[in-house]
């Protein structure tokens, strides 16, 4: 399979070739590019792991409001 990379960034070409261990761009392309449907799977499995611990430090986080407003009205007892 032949891959000719024309209008990339060279810079990108690079990182991509440091990233994959490939030498040459189109090979560093090609794996890339295989790998993007899993990396894409995992950043959507950790943005919605990132949205459940948002939601449960909002909720924590207006629990220990609460708890501050009773010790608050009990110390004025």
């Amino acid at each position: 399979m032949l891959i000719k990379i024309t209008d990339l960034d060279e810079r990108i070409v690079e990182q991509l070739k440091q990233m994959t261990g490939e030498k040459t761009a189109s090979k560093a392309v090609a794996k890339a590019a295989m790998k993007m449907p899993q990396l894409k799977e995992q950043l959507d499995n950790y943005k919605n792991a990132n949205e459940v611990l948002s939601n449960q430090l909002t909720r924590r986080k207006e629990k220990i409001n609460r708890i501050k407003e009773a010790v608050k009205v009990l110390s004025e007892i």
